[in-house]
Formats: C-alpha cells, sequence, structure tokens
C-alpha cells in the first residue's frame, strides 16, 4: 500500500513485468512472471492481448499450443498451452512488433509468492520500512496455487485463508498508522491507537473522503430520513449496540426487496447525518445523530467502533 512505483522509468513502456533478461535470451519458460504485471491501457495493449488469447481456448488448441511452447522454450514440461509459456513465446517469436514497449523489471518483485512472505510480515514491519516493493516488504502478496473456487487445489482452503487474512490486515497497518493505529495482530481484525496523529494535516482529507455529516442539508431532509425510518424500519433507538446500528428493524415476515430497501435508507442516514466523536481524555466513543438528540450512550472502547467501522479493542 505504501509503495509508490517508480513511473518515470517505465516512460513509453506499455507492458512491465518481472523477470530476468538473461534466461529470456536462453528461452527459458520462467523467464518472466505473468502471474502479476502492469499494463498501460492503449491500443497496443490490446493488441498484445488479442495476440496473446490465440492460444488461449480449451481442447484441441490448447493441447496443440502446449507441444508447440514446449519444443520452443527450454526446461517446459509437456503440458497444455499457459498464459506465461505463450507471452513468452509470443515476445521472442514477434520481438520487432512488442519488445521495443516492454520493460522487465529486475530491480523489484511484482509478485511474493505467499509462502515465503505472510510467516515473515511481523519481522518485515520491525527490520524495514514501506516503499521497497520485495521480499523485505512485498509490492503484491501473490496467492497462487490458492484455488478456492475449484475442486483441486495446491494449498488447503484453511491455510489460505489465514494467510490472506494476514496480507489484508499487513496491508490494512500501512493505511491505518497514517492515523496513529495498528491492527492487535495480524490474524484480528481489532484495532488499537500507537500514536496520537489528532494534529495530523490529512485529517482534512480524511474528513473529505467519508463526506463529514456536518455539510449543510437541509434539516426537511433529515426528518424526512427519520421518519422513514421509524415508519418503514420500525426503528427503535439501542444503547450499547454498533454505532452504525443506531436503528434497529424487525423483519416481522417483510419481502426480502423491502427489508433491502430499509437497509439501505438506514446506512445512507447514518453515513451522511451521523457522525462519531471520541472522547480522548476517558477514551470513549459516542455517536450523534444532529438536530434530533439522539446520542448512543458512551461506551469503552473494548465495546465501540469508530466512524470507520473498525474494531476498538
Amino acid at each position: 500500500m505504501a509503495f509508490e512505483l517508480p513511473l518515470s522509468r517505465y516512460e513509453g513502456k506499455n507492458l512491465v513485468i518481472h523477470g530476468y533478461p538473461d534466461l529470456l535470451d536462453r528461452r527459458s519458460w520462467i523467464s518472466l512472471n505473468a502471474g502479476i504485471f502492469l499494463l498501460r491501457n492503449c491500443q497496443w495493449s490490446l493488441d498484445l492481448l488479442d495476440a496473446w488469447v490465440q492460444v488461449g481456448p480449451k481442447g484441441p488448441v490448447r493441447v496443440e499450443a502446449g507441444k508447440m511452447l514446449t519444443a520452443s522454450l527450454t526446461g517446459r514440461p509437456a503440458f497444455d498451452a499457459d498464459d506465461q509459456s505463450a507471452l513468452i513465446h509470443l515476445l521472442l517469436e514477434e520481438r520487432d512488433t512488442w519488445m521495443g514497449r516492454v520493460h522487465v523489471e529486475t530491480e523489484f518483485y511484482l509478485h511474493g509468492f505467499w509462502t515465503g512472505l505472510v510467516g515473515k510480515y511481523e519481522e518485515m514491519m520491525e527490520k524495514h520500512h514501506p516503499g521497497l516493493g520485495d521480499d523485505r516488504w512485498p509490492f503484491i502478496t501473490h496467492f497462487v496455487g490458492c484455488k478456492t473456487c475449484g475442486r483441486y487445489e495446491d494449498y488447503p482452503l484453511d491455510r489460505c485463508l489465514t494467510s490472506m487474512e494476514r496480507a489484508i490486515n499487513f496491508a490494512d497497518n500501512q493505511v491505518l498508522r497514517l492515523y496513529g493505529f495498528q491492527h492487535r495482530s495480524l490474524t484480528s481484525p481489532k484495532v488499537r491507537r500507537v500514536t496520537n496523529r489528532s494534529e495530523n494535516p490529512l485529517e482534512a482529507k480524511e474528513a473529505a473522503l467519508k463526506l463529514d455529516a456536518r455539510f449543510d442539508s437541509p434539516s426537511a431532509v433529515r426528518f424526512f430520513f427519520l421518519l422513514l425510518l421509524l415508519f418503514l424500519g420500525r426503528a427503535t433507538l439501542c444503547s450499547g449496540e454498533d454505532p452504525r446500528m443506531l436503528m434497529h428493524w424487525r423483519r416481522n415476515g417483510d419481502d426480502q426487496l423491502f427489508v433491502l430497501v430499509i437497509r439501505m435508507i438506514q446506512f445512507i442516514y447514518i453515513n451522511y447525518y451521523c457522525t462519531t466523536k471520541r472522547d480522548v481524555y476517558n477514551d470513549s466513543i459516542g455517536v450523534t445523530c444532529y438536530k434530533h438528540g439522539f446520542r448512543a450512550a458512551n461506551r469503552d472502547r473494548t465495546q465501540g467502533y469508530d466512524s470507520n467501522n473498525v474494531i476498538m479493542n
């Protein structure tokens, strides 16, 4: 999340892919990693994709293409055509057409094989810093082999899901740290305050992105939303519950679409007309819906939520 691509290095290039130029010259089938690449949105890229997918259709086309790729590339086992081998073959066979716009990245990994990364995140956070882009602080964690939608997975589903959660929280920490928070652990959605960033100028940007509820909106609109919630949703005020669920509803056999509409109304009302206020002295959280006098009871952080629905613990 904190990595900045060296875009100036790619001026005049339309495809950026990690690889090894020496292996590419030797026609190795592992000289490029086609799992992750950067592609410019232009006609050249569309033409490349059109040429690339020619060996993709299942059946005789892919089988015969696999035989051709095995004969063309060094070290490739005999199996049906794959995207990586097809790209390498295409770039080498039509070098004059494509390679002038291709940048083979060698200074950092565009990818990172997940089995060697997810268990070392804590070590990376302790020893290194964001922005490196390599195995010290990966730009992307690539979950190759986690075939969660298929019947033939290379790794157990539980291991994949646990590792994905760690990767998501590792990335999330890089955003949360801008506001003084981080996850208690990479296996938990709960976050804690690690520093006071209350005077950070990024707060203004954050408030703008969240569409702060204090914008000048006609009170009649707010009153309309309130009446709609009370009437259609049969809302009841709650205390000690999730602030985002300040208004509860009961289905009583209502149609699914009807319930969905109510939920949308609740979401709009609470997100646009409510704001979260934090008491920095007793570390508690309160929720206020402006001009209606409704306030959820202040609670200790062990049971509270912030305005981004991040569990505070």
